[in-house]
């Protein structure tokens, strides 16, 4: 019983987890156009900033 609750309990936090992942990626910062607001970085966005 109590390893039925605790995978219950698991799913449930990584549905959330996922719900929360998706949220952040579909939302966009009201304050700027920069469509990179918000993002933790890629290669891309790493090569801009050392050409500034």
């Amino acid at each position: 019983m109590w390893q039925e609750i605790i995978v219950h309990l698991i799913g449930v936090l990584a549905l959330a987890y996922a719900g929360w992942k998706i949220y952040r990626l579909f939302r966009r910062s009201k304050q700027t156009n920069n469509p990179c607001a918000g993002c933790s970085g890629c290669a891309f966005a790493e090569e801009a900033h050392k050409r500034k």
